[in-house]
């Protein structure tokens, strides 16, 4: 192997190397763009399908790409966000939990309180209860022992 043999891998190399690290800085700045997107817009119809249109990206591949940076899939990522505001204007004993749900963008309120118990392990007005009387949880966990 000769030296120019040699100075021709090594660049060629750190070609792939440099468009690597251009191609993950983009795809970042995608994912970042997609996550703001969703913080901003929670409360609205959310769907992959709408997001990937807005990042330009197919469906599929941006799911897939979400999924690598987050390790967490866009539609869950959405309902660990809508989890968090409900929890905040669950701390209002006067907002109805049906209107919660639809606040933070759910349509269905039954969908809203399981989704609400999968995340969290408590119902949202389990939660409501746990943040008005804190010792009220630890009986019922006692309870049920």
């Amino acid at each position: 192997e000769t030296f120019t043999d040699f100075t021709s891998e090594v660049k060629s190399r750190l070609m792939k190397i440099l468009h690597n690290m251009k191609e993950d800085r983009d795809t970042s700045s995608i994912v970042g763009y997609a996550i703001s997107f969703a913080e901003k817009n929670y409360a609205q119809k959310l769907t992959l399908d709408h997001v990937a249109s807005i990042v330009n990206m197919h469906p599929n591949y941006f799911s897939t790409l979400f999924k690598k940076k987050t390790n967490v899939n866009f539609t869950r990522y959405v309902q660990l966000i809508r989890v968090e505001k409900a929890k905040y204007l669950l701390k209002n004993p006067v907002n109805k939990i049906y209107v919660i749900s639809e606040q933070v963008g759910f349509n269905d309120a039954k969908y809203f309180c399981r989704v609400f118990r999968e995340l969290t392990g408590l119902s949202p007005q389990e939660y409501r209860q746990n943040i008005i009387d804190p010792s009220q949880h630890l009986k019922e966990l006692n309870s049920n022992i």
